[in-house]
């Protein structure tokens, strides 16, 4: 027998496992998810007690006597002082020779050969006398037993095989306990029932005594006997043996003749077996027919197995509980998703089986995981590419990939890295000689290696692996395993050496080796050998004359594609050539009579069993009317109660009928609307309750924030239109929330008081009337609910100053109650806040009644933002139901608290009793603790129950996809449910056990799941072909599955349009520019053709779109009316870019702008599909009320889409199959069949034969459908051939059956009317509906259409008409003359995300990298020196730079405490002619692999800088010239002494370094991070003399040691000094231009297109730099950023010393005053716009560090006082934190070069969008952009800005708020700019080459050392031929090397030509048209 898996085999040693290799592997490779619930099979834990292996094989009983020889002669070791160890003198070469005993009778001796190969002889003397025989005790048998005899004097001589040991004592051999050595049957032996024929047999390996019997059993029974006298063999009568395991044991009492007994216990196992089963083929893990009868039933086939567990491998799947083993097991399974069950026997559970059954009966894959992932470098680790395998045989998974070197890898079995396998490492197996001979100190070997790979290769050296295979594990310390490009297992054949161990070791010499082998070998096999040089580099190869390392292993190879297999159950992996092996293998399948059919949804309700029965009703005390402020818990319940009554009492004085719960739910169809929106029927409340910022609008005239409005809907209005729901034909009613809330919030989910109805909407008689009304015409009401969170004006009393710990610890203390993990009954009290009830109801003013735990993004469980836990989490649910989750000022309440689930049920109650409400819509249930759920769902359905509604509704929005969402609905499932909810429960069960149905939870859930998968397909995102073949839509039915497991899945509402969504049509473009009205139709036939209620939208059956215009002529017309109306230009255009769809995302665009009004006048009328229909924005509220809904000219009934919504009711309430859940895709052919979705709809109940048991749906999504002819497939039912089926929608349209075989088509003839929807029935089943067009289904006994309410007299509503004409008149529209602009602005609404290389080759590593620059961080002694940028670019690198050495050269600062420091060494180096000594000093530590190494520079020029001003300047003096050249010259001589692999220059300071490599120039790589600066001196050209007397050329040289050709040739650029240039210039010539990055990709184009300096090299690498996201990582929604923004400008104007506005918009510029950053345009552009701009502040802060930073501070100086309190300068490091930072609005960025932009993105992730140039790395985060049309002139740049800077103030609030709510998700990933760099350090490595660069002698101190430099400095001799100067003279005498290092270098000063074009007058404000 063998054991497969995914291509691999392991060779077991019997032909049956009892432990099999699975227990093996999971306890070696860590496999827990397996092995931990497989310890606890019972109470009594697992009866696997013990190890469970062969007794009789020849191993175990080589151990065990080698045991009995321990205690038989060893039992005295080391307990007298004569029991010596000794050794044969001299040692013996490759032998271990030792005896010891304190007797001569007692001595043992041990020989051994190490040798591996050889044999070897063993001759020395022995303790022993001559003539002793010595005997070999290892084994037992006499006759082959190895015999030594003792020559003279003790002489021993014995021949040894290559790794053989003996053990050597004197005879005879003592006794020792006896064994059995052999059984039958066999150890896991496995017998047929009907062939069980013999005798069972023992035997032991010596006689017995007579009393042996007694101790062998038989499964307990004593049926033994001996067959002799010796008693060494028992048999016993086989008989008939139970199917099932069979143990023999022998107890310890066993003895032999010899009188010893039975060390220990004996076990050996077999099997007797009727048939084949699992059990015995433990190799066979997948069971045809596991799933049977049903999908609800298992049949199991492991006889012999006594316990059992069970899995459904899905998302959040769990194990069950172990269960004793049953053949036929009740188990819900569901089509597609595999089954696995682990079985328990004997003393193993590693016997696992799986099955997967399609709906249709066909067999699928089963498999461990439900998915599978392969991540490895080659896809980024899954961030490039997800690397998502596909399963291809049961347990395997498989993928293709290319590759070209050795690749690391790692499977994961979902997304994240929660799971991962991968392999053992390699380990060396250490072992050493015993200490008592004299080779323990300087013993040598090779280790032995253990791991996956030496495991592995073992297998392959034996043939049973190919080298393809190999095994993985899951165990936490398992690292990644190779993909070998030969598409191989095998790892690299030498190690990878990791950088930090991989030193000179001593190397021992073998036998044939000496020092000249080790000079000349070389590198052999994967070492590398040297010759100690005694080097630091050699160190640790101490005093040996010989040393070796590890060798660099070649990874690179051919490219090639490989398949790679992993089998998720075993864990074996296969990589192959063979790509057929990464192709689905064939499923063995049932036979079709035997296939499986989804059980049947029984309608019978179960009958629920409660084990305590239902509490004593409470009496109900009086209680006043109005509960007082300050009253106690007790009497807000007392008063809940008695309120109840009291609206029962007010009720019945009515003396209406209360209206009963329908039957079922199932045939109503919902009718949603926004009650704010729908109607207004009451003018006089329009403006009660409503919010502030609409009272200021109103009042002035100016709608900024119309679609947050309350627009005048109410009830009453509600009421009005009654008769028109009667007329549509719609049940039930569903009204948004409309109880009171103290915002004012328009859509009511920010519910304040719910015992009360917002007086905007009504009041409680009006809706007691109103729902009354409705009842009398068949008509119920439900109710949205808002039940989680309390908005209102309340606030905490106090700022907690450590909130995340609060915040934590109070969720924490919740979720110990919620789920009992902590044995506490109440949440700690001390971690919640206190709140200010302000003016809240009284019933509502118990601290107690709310979590008080704070805001979520406070919540950090674990010390990690919360939104980072799983959302399978427990940590993530409790930030949904214990933290404000929804907003910080939607205080959640504490729905675990008794009292509070009480009365705030009593007051839903309430509407029950006092208005007859006939259900309730739960909104965001998911933030509701489950218990209270089933609380508030039970008690409100037994409570409505006792009033006559036995169905009362309760419906939850639950999002069922998410682990704990189950918990909500139904039963409450399966899933581990909250101690909190389990206790619920069964407290609750008294009172649902009598409801029907009988369960806790919400009936069901809503929306449903697959709407959006129909919206994605309706809107023209995705492909209708493959709709039903989608991923999306298979987990969409396992969402169907999971609520069908729980709830009544057909309760659900169903609809495309819903209010969470914008309006289907506002979400797509005709490319035609037709109206998509078809969409609308496709959307509502399969709304109404799904299980659950159909729910239609308000306005849908009207065509309502949601846009306010769909082309910019009618955006014209449209802010042509809003002019004429009188409203402020601004606002109309903010409103227009608010609504603006094309610009934004549907989802996007404000809410209110999708709940358009449903009444003319009304202050927001959209679009319609209507024609002839406007728009209207209104800056009133409805001034007289609208025309009755006959008139209303938004209710046009005429519209096709009214035609179809009021067919579809009457088709879907007579025909039950379109409610079905039972539905089947059906195949279209013909030429419709890429646009078509088809599927039928079959009766679940075919009881009923009066109904169609099946139904075609045909939804042709395509503008233009086609006439041509379609057939469809049919489900397997019976239907004759030639029937006819007849569209009901069109009954013109006919289809008819056609049968070939046994397949039937129903074929749709071409020729007929092409329509979009169809829904075909059997003719004979359907009738025509009284006087309508279309046809419903027979026996449905519908009751008539109501009559047509508007059928009146042709005169009766003239005045109505005419008053309609009048009002609706447009008025004359005014055109908006714009004026043209060269400015052109870019408008960014997202940020821009940098990309990565694939590189094509295998890349270069460098394991050394070098780095200088001067400012410098070293977190370890809080040590940072940063003055931009590149300082932050250091600490990236510090912690995400690749792994290996990095050293950083910085040179050290005097006013920075570094703290104690080594000495590392002194550098001597020739500085403008004088030597100077460098100190250089060393730290190190390690992180993340990376290890890095601090090299610090100690001299005056670097100590007497500060930090505040790192960088010494200007370039035109001496000293700072001697600064540069000290520094790069230090660089280099680290270079030369570290010898790294390549050097990583950052900008022009450190670029000269290179050049100093004379012996050994390595690769560089130049990093721009501004090019604009490159060390040059700014002079106009250097052509002039030095005091007229030396040279400045010179001069130069002689300052940086370089000689004068080296000048011309490395640092002169356009004739001046340039430093940049040197770096170039190296890189050009050893590189071929390969290495020079900048810092982002634009900038990089720019350089490449405009800097000189540049050209000729192939490309500018792009590096982008990369930064931390933002805290919350941009999950703070708009509202949040508002409330930020708000607190943080104050105190941003409080620091800043500006005037306290609110109002206020800010704009802010930080950073260094220099031309690059545009400071002089701002400073020329303040004055202008702040008289222009009365709401703007400005704040500028930063050194003046150049002419153009003085320049701004000269022109701001003035401007201070004129606007005091609304300008801030400072002319100074200025550090402003985040928390003020965000208070600014915008970010001013007018640079006139940014490389990469670290200011934008510092604001940007903060909220702050950014105004100026878009150039270099600008541009990349949202804002507003202008472009340089001509960067030479300052009057277009300054015009430019201007422009920008009024359009982004113009900006309207939404996009505003959108662009900040983007900036805030800006990623720029690590990873991308670790790939990056890789790639540049790879390309530098490539193409290095030294050339001749080390020819040419470039320093001037190699000439003759310092007297060479003396030379040259000599005196010129003043001789007739040339005359001196007397000044040249005097110079001379000063000795130019002692010039004041402060001196000029030249006589001139910098050029300020540049900025005398500046205009000096204030600028008018330009034209800025767009």
């Amino acid at each position: 027998m063998w054991f497969l898996g995914s291509g691999v085999s392991w060779p077991p040693e019997s032909p049956f496992w009892k432990h099999s290799l699975l227990d093996f592997w999971d306890v070696v490779l860590g496999r827990t998810d397996r092995l931990d619930g497989s310890v606890k099979t019972s109470q009594d834990g697992n009866p696997a007690e013990r190890d469970n292996f062969d007794m009789t094989s020849s191993n175990y009983r080589y151990i065990a006597r080698l045991n009995a020889l321990r205690r038989a002669y060893f039992g005295a070791f080391g307990q007298a002082s004569c029991d010596e160890v000794k050794t044969p003198q001299p040692e013996v070469q490759d032998l271990l020779i030792f005896w010891r005993g304190c007797d001569v009778e007692g001595r043992v001796l041990v020989a051994a050969n190490f040798h591996s190969e050889e044999a070897r002889t063993a001759a020395f003397y022995s303790p022993w006398s001559e003539g002793t025989r010595l005997l070999d005790a290892r084994t037992s048998d006499e006759d082959g037993r190895r015999e030594v005899l003792v020559e003279a004097s003790g002489f021993v001589s014995l021949d040894l095989q290559a790794l053989e040991a003996v053990i050597l004592v004197p005879g005879p051999l003592r006794a020792l306990p006896p064994l059995v050595i052999e059984t039958w049957p066999k150890h896991g032996e496995v017998l047929q029932a009907n062939e069980m024929t013999g005798r069972l047999q023992l035997r032991f390996d010596g006689a017995m005594q007579e009393d042996v019997a007694e101790h062998v059993l038989l499964d307990g029974e004593k049926i033994f006997s001996c067959t002799d006298s010796t008693c060494q063999e028992l048999t016993a009568q086989l008989g008939e043996l139970a199917e099932g395991f069979h143990e023999v044991v022998v107890e310890n009492g066993a003895t032999s003749t010899n009188g010893q007994q039975l060390f220990s216990t004996f076990h050996s196992s077999f099997m007797v077996r009727q048939k084949a089963g699992l059990i015995t083929e433990p190799r066979r893990h997948e069971q045809p027919g596991l799933i049977c009868i049903d999908f609800g039933h298992l049949c199991h086939q492991a006889a012999g197995a006594t316990w059992m567990r069970i899995q459904n491998v899905q998302r959040h799947g769990q194990w069950s509980e172990w269960m004793p083993y049953a053949n036929l097991t009740e188990w819900r399974v569901y089509p597609g998703i595999p089954v696995l069950v682990q079985y328990h026997a004997g003393t193993s559970s590693s016997y696992i089986a799986g099955d997967c059954v399609q709906a249709d009966g066909s067999r699928c894959y089963a498999s461990w995981h439900p998915e599978m992932f392969l991540r490895a470098d080659f896809n980024g680790w899954g961030l490039i590419q997800d690397g998502r395998m596909a399963r291809v045989d049961h347990f395997t998974w498989a993928s293709n990939v290319t590759l070209s070197r050795f690749s690391r890898a790692k499977f994961a079995p979902q997304q994240g890295w929660k799971k991962s396998y991968g392999v053992h490492p390699r380990r060396p197996l250490l072992y050493a000689m015993p200490t008592f001979d004299p080779r323990y100190n300087n013993f040598q070997y090779e280790p032995l290696i253990s791991g996956t790979d030496a495991t592995r290769k073992w297998m392959v050296e034996r043939e049973f692996w190919s080298a393809e295979e190999s095994l993985a594990s899951g165990a936490e310390f398992a690292s990644e395993f190779w993909i070998g490009y030969q598409c191989t297992a095998e790892e690299p054949r030498c190690p990878v050496p990791k950088q930090d161990a991989n030193k000179w070791r001593c190397y021992s010499f073998s036998s044939s080796q000496d020092i000249n082998w080790c000079r000349s070998v070389g590198t052999d096999d994967c070492w590398e050998y040297a010759e100690n040089d005694w080097s630091s580099s050699m160190s640790d190869c101490a005093g040996c004359s010989c040393c070796r390392r590890a060798a660099a292993p070649n990874l690179d190879g051919p490219r090639s594609t490989c398949c790679v297999l992993f089998n998720d159950l075993t864990l074996n992996y296969t990589v192959t050539s063979n790509l057929t092996r990464c192709a689905p293998k064939a499923i063995m399948e049932i036979p079709q009579e035997e296939r499986l059919q989804e059980k049947e949804t029984s309608s019978k309700e179960p009958v629920v069993e409660c084990d305590r029965s239902m509490p004593e009703p409470l009496d109900v005390q009086s209680a006043p009317e109005e509960l007082k402020a300050g009253a106690t818990v007790e009497e807000t319940l007392t008063w809940s109660r008695a309120r109840l009554q009291r609206a029962e009492e007010e009720f019945q004085k009515q003396e209406w009928e209360r209206m009963p719960s329908p039957n079922s739910w199932h045939n109503e169809v919902v009718y949603s609307l926004m009650v704010d929106r729908f109607a207004n029927g009451d003018l006089s409340n329009d403006q009660h309750n409503i919010p502030s910022f609409q009272k200021q609008e109103l009042s002035v005239g100016e709608p900024w924030s119309l679609q947050k409005w309350r627009h005048g809907g109410d009830l009453l209005g509600v009421m009005s239109r009654l008769s028109y729901f009667r007329h549509l034909g719609v049940t039930v009613v569903a009204l948004s929330p409309i109880f009171l809330n103290s915002k004012g919030e328009y859509h009511g989910f920010a519910t304040t008081d719910i015992s009360q109805i917002d007086p905007g909407f009504g009041d409680a008689e009006l809706l007691r009337i109103f729902v009354h009304e409705a009842h009398q015409l068949g008509i119920r009401v439900v109710l949205d609910l808002q039940v989680n969170h309390l908005s209102g004006n309340l606030q905490y009393r106090q700022d907690y100053g450590n909130g995340v710990d609060q915040v934590s610890s109070c969720v924490k203390s919740f979720e110990e109650v919620y789920r009992n993990s902590s044995g506490r009954f109440n949440a700690q009290r001390a971690h919640q806040r206190t709140l200010d009830f302000a003016d809240l109801p009284a019933h509502l003013q118990h601290q107690e009644f709310f979590a008080r735990c704070g805001p979520r993004n406070m919540y950090r469980p674990h010390q990690n933002a919360f939104s980072n836990e799983p959302h399978d989490s427990e940590e993530y649910e409790a930030a949904l139901l214990w933290t404000e989750f929804l907003g910080d000022e939607n205080f959640e309440f504490d729905t675990m608290n008794p009292a509070f689930q009480e009365v705030y049920t009593n007051l839903l109650k309430y509407w029950i009793a006092y208005a007859d409400i006939d259900g309730f819509r739960v909104s965001s249930a998911a933030y509701i603790s489950s218990d209270f759920t089933a609380y508030l769902s039970t008690h409100t359905r037994f409570y409505a129950s006792k009033l006559g509604k036995e169905r009362f509704f309760v419906l939850g929005e639950i999002d069922a996809t998410e682990f704990f969402g189950l918990q909500h609905l139904g039963t409450t499932g399966k899933t581990r449910l909250p101690y909190r909810t389990e206790r619920a429960i069964e407290e609750l069960c008294p009172y649902y056990a009598t409801l029907q149905p009988q369960v806790p939870g919400f009936l069901s859930n809503y929306p449903m799941h697959e709407a959006a998968h129909l919206r994605s397909v309706a809107s023209g995102e995705s492909s209708p072909e493959h709709f039903f073949d989608s991923a999306h839509w298979a987990q969409m039915q396992q969402v169907r599955r999971d609520i069908t497991s729980v709830a009544d899945l057909k309760s659900t509402w169903t609809s495309v349009d819903s209010f969470q969504k914008p309006r289907l049509l506002s979400t797509v473009s005709e490319p035609d520019g037709s109206d998509g009205r078809w969409r609308l139709l496709v959307s509502l036939v399969w709304g109404f053709t799904q299980y659950g209620l159909p729910e239609i939208w308000y306005g849908t059956e009207f065509g309502f779109t949601g846009l306010c215009y769909q082309s910019p002529s009618e955006r014209v017309a449209l802010l042509d009316r809003m002019l004429s109306a009188g409203i402020n230009s601004g606002a109309a255009k903010e409103l227009l870019e608010a609504c603006d769809y094309t610009v934004r995302r549907p989802e996007a665009v404000n809410e209110g702008f999708w709940r358009q009004d449903m009444f003319s006048g009304g202050p927001l009328e959209l679009g319609t599909v209507r024609p002839g229909s406007q728009v209207h924005f209104r800056a009133q509220l409805l001034q007289a009320s609208s025309p009755h809904w006959c008139e209303e000219p938004m209710m046009d009934r005429r519209m096709q889409e009214f035609w179809y919504t009021t067919a579809l009711i009457r088709i879907r309430r007579s025909c039950p199959a379109l409610g079905s859940t039972k539905d089947q895709a059906a195949e279209v052919f013909g030429a419709e069949s890429e646009r078509q979705i088809s599927y039928w709809k079959m009766l679940e109940d075919v009881g009923n034969a009066s109904s169609p048991i099946a139904m075609l749906v045909v939804l042709t999504v395509s503008p233009s459908p086609s006439s041509a002819p379609s057939r469809y497939s049919m489900p397997d039912f019976h239907q004759r051939d030639g029937q006819a089926f007849v569209d009901l929608l069109h009954p013109e349209r006919m289809a008819v059956v056609d049968t070939w075989g046994n397949e039937s088509l129903l074929l749709v003839p071409g020729g007929l009317k092409a329509v979009h929807v169809s829904i075909f029935a059997p003719i004979e089943m359907v009738e025509k509906d009284l006087d309508s067009k279309w046809l419903i289904c027979k026996g449905a006994n519908l009751e008539a259409p109501a009559k047509d309410a508007c059928v009146k007299s042709v005169f009766s509503l003239w005045l109505t008409r005419g008053a309609s004409v009048l009002w609706l008149a447009v008025p004359f529209l005014v055109l908006l003359a714009n004026s043209k602009s060269s400015v052109f602005l870019s408008v960014v609404k997202k940020p821009t995300r940098p990309s990565a290389p694939l590189s094509e080759e295998p890349r270069k590593e460098a394991h050394h990298v070098l780095c200088a620059a001067i400012e410098h961080t070293i977190p370890t002694r809080n040590v940072k020196v940063s003055a931009g940028g590149l300082g932050k670019v250091l600490d990236q690198m510090l912690r995400e730079h690749p792994k290996g050495l990095l050293s950083l050269v910085h040179p050290k600062f005097g006013d920075v405490d570094y703290g104690p420091m080594e000495e590392f060494t002194q550098l001597k180096l020739i500085v403008d002619g004088k030597e100077q000594v460098v100190s250089v000093y060393k730290l190190e530590d390690e992180l993340n692999g990376i290890k890095r190494a601090w090299y610090l520079l100690e001299h005056e020029l670097f100590t007497e800088r500060a930090k505040t001003s790192p960088y010494p300047c200007p370039m035109t003096k001496i000293r700072v010239l001697r600064y540069f050249s000290l520094w790069n010259q230090a660089v280099a001589a680290l270079m030369r002494m570290l010898e790294p692999d390549i050097y990583h220059c950052m900008d022009y300071h450190a670029a000269l370094a290179p050049l100093y490599l004379q012996e050994k120039p390595i690769p560089m790589i130049l990093v721009l991070h501004n090019a604009d600066y490159m060390g040059v001196i700014e002079t106009d050209f250097i052509n002039d003399r030095f005091w007229k007397t030396t040279p400045p050329m010179r001069r130069l040289s002689l300052v940086f040691n370089l000689k004068i050709p080296a000048i011309r040739k490395y640092v002169m650029f356009e004739g001046r000094f340039n430093m940049l240039k040197a770096g170039v210039a190296y890189i050009k010539e050893m590189q071929a231009g390969h290495g020079v990055c900048a810092v982002s990709t634009n900038y990089a184009l720019d350089l490449k297109r405009e800097r000189m300096l540049f050209r000729g090299l192939p490309n500018i690498l792009p590096l982008d730099n990369a930064t931390d996201p933002a805290e919350d990582q941009g999950a703070a929604g708009i509202e949040k950023l508002r409330k930020m923004r708000f607190e943080a400008k104050a105190a941003l104007q409080k620091h800043c010393d500006l005037d306290q506005d609110p109002g206020a918009k800010i704009l802010i510029f930080i950073g260094r005053w220099v031309k690059q950053k545009g400071v002089d345009h701002i400073a020329m552009l303040t004055k202008d716009i702040l008289k222009s701009r009365r709401e703007v502040q400005i704040v500028l802060a930063g050194p003046p560090d150049d002419a153009f930073g003085l320049y701004a501070q000269e022109l701001l100086a003035p401007l201070k006082p004129l606007f005091k309190g609304r300008l801030f300068v400072c002319t100074e490091f200025f550090r402003l934190p985040n928390e003020l930072r965000r208070g600014a609005h915008l970010c001013l960025t007018p640079s006139c070069s940014e490389p990469f932009g670290y200011v934008d993105v510092e604001f940007g992730l903060l909220g702050v969008p950014s105004v100026g140039c878009a150039i270099g790395g600008l541009g990349k985060m949202p804002g507003i952009y202008f472009r340089q049309q001509n960067a030479d002139s300052p009057h277009m740049l300054l015009e430019a800005f201007y422009c920008a800077i009024d359009h982004a103030l113009d900006l309207p609030e939404p996009q505003y708020w959108q662009m900040a709510k983007a900036a805030t998700k800006a990623t720029f990933p690590f990873i991308i700019w670790r790939e990056n760099l890789l790639e540049a350090y790879h390309l530098a490595l490539v193409h290095f080459k030294e050339k001749n660069f080390a020819r040419l002698n470039r320093l001037w101190a190699q000439v003759a050392g310092r007297e060479g430099v003396q030379r040259e400095l000599a005196h010129r001799e003043n001789n007739r031929f040339r005359r001196m100067s007397s000044t040249s003279i005097v110079a001379q005498q000063m000795r130019v090397l002692d010039v004041d290092a402060d001196a000029e270098f030249l006589e001139q000063q910098v050029s300020e030509e540049h900025i005398d074009g500046f205009a000096d007058g204030p600028l008018e404000g330009p034209g800025c048209g767009f």
